[in-house]
């Protein structure tokens, strides 16, 4: 019986050897190599981020497989050696990371040093620790780990929300999709109906903006882009809009590459509709792929005094019909301006 398990215990490990090998023999290289632009889908940067804590992970892991460790080795001097080596190779990494196309990161170094040692805490080899101080040190590497792996987890879960409320695109009824959103001065309002509002004060000194990404992005099959406002002040403000698709964010972002527009938001409620088609025929020299939209920046310029606007209900209706940029009978309020068949602005209504 206890030859089995010996034997069961070598194949595991060996089986393991190999596993941990295939998997440092690919990632290895991706430390030396430019940064790839993991920036076109939203969780690829947080998956890449956490790289270095499995990848740290899996090589002392591996090591501590492989090697036999003198006896007289402690704990602590393990945990000492083996950080103080990461460290050292970690920062040489990163000194060969600036001289590429990759910008080096003190983060990166603390993130090869946790891998490093939640490997040498949880290994079964790891020199005996007295049984309250390993489950201290373990939990705190745990909450290390959950620290770490938290952005990932979070932006995650908004990810699948955002997917299965498709085709709301915001409505600010949970806590994460807030995320998506960028801004000085932005707030989550709750009205007296119980939901859920953006709240942004748009200042008077140049542009003020707010940035709408990471939605879903595949627009195709819908005909209306549709969004609320409430204006709670006296007076009209003047919004402009732009909506891009990733071949403009790649590129030289020109003006007449994307979707522009102006808006008078009146005081009172207001619903915004803009005809996907008109999205489509916007770009001078292209078509806008409606497939791959990136991006919805909504912004004042030089205003005369701040301006508080809340919005909600961000969404892609099938309402051909309805949907326009005069006046809706049914929607809340009017839109004063107008486009022409190009998707370049026409004057302003007045």
């Amino acid at each position: 019986m206890g030859s089995e398990r010996t034997t069961l215990l070598k194949r595991t490990t060996q089986l393991s050897n190999l596993l941990l090998g295939l998997f440092l023999m690919l990632t290895i290289p991706l430390l030396f190599t430019p940064e790839l632009a993991v920036e076109n889908h939203r969780l690829m940067p947080f998956i890449w981020n956490i790289g270095h804590i499995l990848l740290f992970f899996a090589l002392a892991w591996l090591t501590m497989n492989l090697l036999k460790l003198p006896d007289r080795v402690g704990f602590f001097s393990l945990l000492l050696l083996a950080n103080l080596a990461i460290l050292i190779l970690g920062i040489g990494i990163e000194g060969i990371q600036s001289l590429q196309a990759r910008q080096s990161s003190w983060e990166d170094v603390y993130k090869n040093c946790l891998g490093v040692s939640v490997a040498i805490m949880f290994h079964p080899k790891t020199p005996v620790v007295p049984g309250s101080l390993k489950r201290f040190l373990q939990i705190f590497l745990v909450v290390l780990l959950l620290t770490a792996f938290y952005p990932l987890a979070k932006n995650t879960i908004d990810w699948i929300y955002a997917h299965s409320s498709f085709p709301i695109l915001a409505d600010f009824e949970t806590p994460f999709e807030f995320e998506r959103w960028s801004g000085d001065g932005l707030e989550i309002k709750k009205s007296e109906d119980g939901n859920h509002l953006l709240k942004k004060t748009f200042m008077t000194k140049g542009y003020s903006a707010i940035t709408f990404r990471h939605f879903p992005s595949n627009w195709e099959g819908y005909n209306c882009f549709k969004f609320d406002i409430q204006n709670p002040g006296a007076d009209n403000v003047l919004l402009r809009i732009r909506i891009s698709d990733q071949q403009h964010n790649e590129t030289n972002r020109a003006f007449f590459d994307r979707f522009n527009h102006k808006l008078t938001i009146i005081p009172g409620p207001n619903t915004i509709q803009m005809p996907i088609e008109k999205l489509r025929q916007a770009p001078t020299k292209r078509e806008m792929d409606i497939s791959k939209i990136a991006e919805i920046a909504i912004f004042t310029a030089n205003l005369a005094a701040p301006a508080e606007l809340l919005f909600d209900n961000f969404r892609l209706t099938s309402e051909a019909a309805a949907c326009d940029f005069s006046r809706d009978p049914d929607s809340w309020s009017t839109i004063t301006s107008r486009l022409c068949q190009t998707g370049r602005l026409l004057p302003f209504a007045k």
